[in-house]
């Protein structure tokens, strides 16, 4: 955990430790004996038990034994730890340190309090002092260590403070360093302190406490350094986590001291006193309990459960306490020898606990340390009872006499062997012992709660006498017990009357038929008196029926009748006013089975006149009767069936059958590829019926993708864009038979979400969106179906055409569809480059002419002929025509001309079909391009007195020898530097002056000498430069000289402008070459010595 590092006193952390301080002395004040706590105390050295010395001795001073760190005066270092780790998360330490200085070398260098982690014992001596490298840089300190160092050397490569400081250092895991900087120092040394040489020793205390478990959020540990008799600390280090910082698995680790003199200065630097004392205690409210037994335990089985003692800080505690202090009970107590709670330390703070409990049910834990209860105490057990003691478990009521479906309910309690009810179900079924074995007593329990079952058992088998018990993993119940009983049979039940006799079938017309009735109730047992109120009706017949019903006083009963009139008739036959099985009874008189061949029926799809479809099974029914209308047997028939084509030569199908259906219907069935006309004929014994051979008309199957075919081939296909574009398809089913839209109607298909087609940009797979075109027509005098497309995108397509989601015709499909662009269109017509702006820098300028259709499609490679495109370049003004070039003569066209001059205007032309583009002409102004070095002309003062300053012009022209302009100059980068070397060097940015069309720079030439100037221009050297420059000493002579020089260089300029400013008006404008801009009159390399130089003009310099 990090913390933010503070020099300053945290009085928060220091009166909360108080209080905490004044908490245990109460608490032991209260007669609460507090646990032992790790500490130490060597008032002298006598002995060095639990010590471990390196390079460091006991020596006796005045009689008294102290420490020696190191054991040499000089480049030495050594220390002494305890042999054991000490808990490190609050602690108090004070030792007695005896600094004394050797007669005639510096004081050198320290003691450092280090907690170490590491087996390593010391490090360098010197600034190291003893636990850090010697060197700011070097790797070889103490890793996994803290240290507090007490410095009395100031050491610059340790960024030392000047004075005696107190510091402390850690790099976690990494070698510790001394030097005063971060990462190694936590904290801003302390310098503000007692002297360190004090020949009776000096009395330190160092406190450190990690923040309190209920501390707010984001405390911090605090380190603090008393000098004694100081009552406020000399050093305060709100610091990062101690013990993580170097042992943050166990959180202890040795500590000790380290010291160290240097090559060239040492000190007798002793230990004389040191004490130790942890201040971690163990607390209650933030122990911690665990384990199974604080939620549940099972009666008569050891519940465990563990307590880890916690110290104030939230850390484990890792020592017992006394027995008295650490307590475990249980409320309510158990009854005696039922139940008891013990607790055996373990080690490493932690507490086993164990108890046993006979009783289920809640009870409360209470866990307390020191009177005090353990966090989250006390806590509520639900104790649960033990395995299940099927002989203690019972039920009721017990099994008694009754009849067949009479329902018996039970209630069964489950119990452990201590008598608790147990509160889950049992895993072991619960049944029911029977006998005989083979009597299902349908029995059925539910668990209900608290080992609680609920349910019923039911006999249906009458009978007696039975036996009955319940068990669970085969023992039995109620302590073993066992019941006798006896079922007797139900109430008769209708929907188990049996029915029988020849008047159920067969009867035939004149004859007397009998109908048998037996009754059982609804389990099956028979009924065996008489008496039931059995009545019978008739329901429905051709005729009235003779009824009569008989009771033979068993159980069982005949009903008779008779009737002249062949057909089927209904008796409702009821039991107590509820209808028996199979009411109303049909009752069928049979005919004389002699067929009449003029009441045969012939039906089904094989012989309808329209409306069939080939490629499926087609089926006709032949019905024969008799002359009354009755069905005759169709065993003493003979039918015949056969199809053949119309059309000459007549070929016939084959034809299965017959198939007998429902007893009386034969059945013929025949399949059919070829669409038209068939002669269905039928026979019954030879004869056959008065409208055979019947006319029977087949159409088309249901299209099919494979064997349509595309009318439209792939040349058809490309168009310019907006073109109208017709697909056209021929509609097949499977065996090849063209369907019409009659055809498609009536197969039930809806060709517009069947028959789809579309087009997907190519290819598909770089996101290509499909384009869905409209459903498609038949077209009754070409027998084809047409769809349509117009696209004004030029592409390369994919046409799909879909049948049921199925490809048509896939050995051709997808056909490719290219869309070209149409012809070229003026008003879409672009051009864009810098040849057409409105102001551009001068040099080859350069402009593209791109054509588009009206669609906005782009046409590439085509002639400006093909365009019907005319370019023409002039100069305004003059009318002269200005070449132009073509890098692509292809749309889209690239056009370059020369545009050099930049005080010219030009204007490009543009004529597509005869007409200007809506901007043309273009004008286009010239402005200069960028600075070009060896084109533009520097000057500046060739001699100066030390301590001037020189100002030096640079007049821009561009690599065609324009000027520079105000617009141009805003308008262009350009790097322009000063580059001075001699007795003083540097460089300068010179700064742009638009409103001198130059640019300027100054130098402050502050020793006298020679000077060589550079003007750098977009990295290549002005015209003139680079030139020397001499800075004279100063000389009063040489100043006066220099003056007079001035003034007649003044007159000389005077004279020579007058001259001038005739010979420019002569010159109507004439522009100056550069032999004048080199002249005397302006101030050059080798005239006179100024400090400060006019800018040159554009027409003069």
């Amino acid at each position: 955990m990090a913390h933010v590092l503070a020099g300053s006193e945290d009085s928060y952390s220091h009166l909360l430790y108080l209080f905490i301080m004044l908490s245990l002395s109460l608490s032991l004040s209260s007669g609460t004996t507090p646990p032992p706590a790790t500490a130490f105390s060597y008032s002298n050295f006598t002995s060095t038990a639990g010590l471990q010395l390196s390079i460091a001795e006991v020596v006796s001073v005045g009689g008294r034994h102290v420490v020696a760190l190191p054991d040499i005066a000089l480049s030495g270092a050594g220390s002494v730890f305890t042999t054991n780790h000490v808990q490190l998360n609050g602690f108090v330490t004070s030792f007695k340190l005896n600094f004394t200085s050797l007669e005639g070398i510096p004081a050198q260098d320290g003691v450092a309090f280090v907690v170490n982690a590491s087996p390593k014992q010391y490090a360098g001596a010197g600034a190291g002092i003893g636990y850090a490298a010697t060197e700011p840089t070097g790797t070889t300190g103490i890793p996994l260590s803290l240290a507090v160092e007490f410095d009395i050397f100031s050491d610059a490569d340790m960024n030392d403070p000047l004075l005696p400081h107190i510091s402390v250092h850690s790099l976690g895991g990494e070698p510790n360093s001394a030097r005063e900087a971060a990462p190694a120092v936590l904290c801003a040394p302390a310098t503000a302190l007692p002297s360190f040489f004090n020949p009776d020793g000096v009395e330190i205390r160092i406190e450190y406490s990690s923040p309190l478990a209920w501390a707010p959020p984001g405390s911090s540990p605090s380190l603090r350094v008393w000098f004694e008799p100081i009552a406020t600390p000399v050093f305060t280090c709100h610091a990062y986590d101690l013990p993580a910082l170097v042992a943050p698995a166990s959180r202890a680790a040795k500590i000790g001291f380290t010291g160290a003199t240097g090559p060239a200065g040492g000190a007798l630097q002793q230990l004389m006193a040191w004490h130790y004392t942890s201040l971690s205690q163990p607390i209650a409210n933030v122990s911690l309990a665990s384990g199974p037994g604080l939620t549940a335990a099972t009666a008569g089985a050891t519940a465990h459960f563990s307590i880890t003692l916690h110290d104030q800080y939230g850390f484990v505690y890792p020592y017992p306490v006394p027995d008295s202090s650490l307590t475990a009970r249980l409320d309510p107590p158990p009854a005696p020898g039922t139940g008891s709670v013990e607790l055996v330390y373990t080690g490493d703070g932690v507490y086993s606990g164990t108890y046993s409990l006979q009783r289920a049910g809640p009870v409360k834990l209470l866990l307390q340390l020191g009177g005090a209860p353990v966090a989250d105490s006390p806590y509520t057990v639900t104790v649960a009872p033990a395995a299940l003691d099927a002989a203690r478990s019972h039920y009721a009521p017990t099994p008694t006499d009754g009849y067949a479906g009479q329902i018996f309910p039970i209630t069964i309690q489950t119990v452990d062997v201590y008598g608790n009810n147990l509160t889950a179900e049992s895993a072991a079924p619960v049944v029911a012992d029977v006998v005989p074995l083979s009597l299902d007593p349908h029995f059925a329990v539910t668990y209900a709660d608290a080992g609680r079952y609920v349910g019923t058992y039911q006999f249906t088998r009458a009978g007696e006498p039975y036996s009955m018990g319940v068990s669970i993993s085969s023992i039995l119940l109620n302590n073993g017990g066992v019941y006798l009983f006896g079922i007797r049979p139900g109430l008769p039940d209708p929907a188990s009357t049996v029915t029988s006799g020849n008047g159920v079938h067969g009867a035939v017309v004149g004859s007397l038929a009998a109908i048998n009735f037996a009754l059982f109730d609804k389990y099956g047992n028979p009924q065996v008196v008489g008496g039931a109120p059995l009545k019978a009706v008739q329901a429905s017949g051709p005729a009235a029926l003779d009824l009569s019903l008989v009771d033979h006083a068993d159980g069982n009963y005949t009903l008779t009748y008779s009737s002249t009139v062949a057909g089927d008739y209904a008796v409702d036959v009821t039991l107590a006013g509820t209808a028996i099985a199979g009411s109303p009874l049909p009752l069928t008189l049979l005919s004389t089975n002699k067929p009449d061949v003029s009441k045969t029926l012939v039906s089904g799809p094989g012989v309808a006149p329209s409306g069939s479809h080939v490629g499926r099974n087609l089926a006709l029914y032949i019905v024969a009767r008799d002359e009354f209308g009755n069905v005759i047997d169709p065993a003493l028939l003979a039918v015949a069936a056969n199809v053949t084509t119309v059309a000459a030569p007549l070929a016939p199908l084959p034809l299965t059958g017959p198939t007998l259906l429902n007893a009386s219907i034969f059945a013929f069935e025949y399949f059919a590829t070829l669409a038209g006309e068939y002669h269905v004929s039928v026979t019954v014994d030879g004869v056959p019926p008065p409208d055979s051979p019947l006319l029977v008309v087949l159409g088309p199957s249901t299209p099919d993708a494979t064997t349509s075919t595309i009318a439209t081939s792939p040349q058809q296909l490309v168009h310019p864009a907006g073109t109208l574009v017709n697909i056209s398809l021929v509609l097949c089913d499977v065996w090849s038979n063209v369907l019409t839209s009659a055809d498609v109607a009536l197969v039930g298909l809806n060709i517009t979400r069947a028959l789809t087609a579309n087009l997907t940009a190519t290819p598909l797979t770089s996101g290509g969106r499909p384009i869905p075109l409209p459903p498609f027509v038949f077209d009754a005098e070409t027998l084809l179906w047409h769809t349509s497309y117009g696209l004004t995108h030029a592409a390369q397509y994919e046409l799909w055409i879909l049948l049921n989601g199925a490809v048509v015709a896939p050995q051709v499909q997808p056909l490719p569809a290219l869309i070209t662009p149409a012809a070229a269109a003026r008003p879409k017509t672009t051009v864009a480059g810098s040849g057409v702006s409105p102001s551009t820098a001068a040099g080859d300028d350069a402009f593209t002419i791109d054509v588009f259709d009206a669609y906005g499609n782009r046409i590439v490679g085509a002639t400006l002929a093909a365009a019907a495109i005319n370019v023409a370049v002039t100069e305004v003004g003059s009318g002269a025509t200005v070449p132009i070039a073509f890098v692509s003569e292809t749309s889209p066209f690239v056009i370059t001309y020369p545009a050099t001059n930049a005080s010219a205007i030009y204007a490009v032309a543009i004529v597509q079909d005869g007409v200007p583009l809506p901007d043309s002409p273009y004008r286009v102004h010239i402005e200069p391009d960028a600075l070009y070095g060896p084109a533009s002309i520097a000057t500046g003062p060739t001699a100066l007195s030390h301590g001037h300053d020189g100002t030096f012009w640079l007049r821009g022209t561009d690599r065609y020898g324009n000027d520079m302009t105000a617009s141009a100059m805003a308008a262009r980068s350009n790097n322009v530097s000063l580059i001075v070397s001699g007795p003083v060097s540097g460089t300068v940015v010179m700064a742009a002056e638009p409103a001198s069309l130059a640019w300027r720079a100054s130098f402050g030439f502050r020793k006298a000498g020679k000077y060589e100037v550079l003007v750098m221009v977009n990295g290549m050297s002005a015209r003139n430069s680079p030139f020397r420059v001499h800075v004279s000493g100063p000389n009063i002579g040489l100043i006066v000289g220099l003056v007079v020089a001035a003034v007649a260089i003044v007159l000389a300029i005077a004279v020579v402008v007058g001259f001038r400013l005739r010979a420019r008006r002569a010159a109507a404008r004439q522009r100056p070459d550069e032999t004048q801009l080199l002249s005397p009159t302006a101030g050059t390399y080798g005239s006179t010595p100024a400090s400060q130089v006019s800018p040159p003009s554009p027409t003069s310099a």
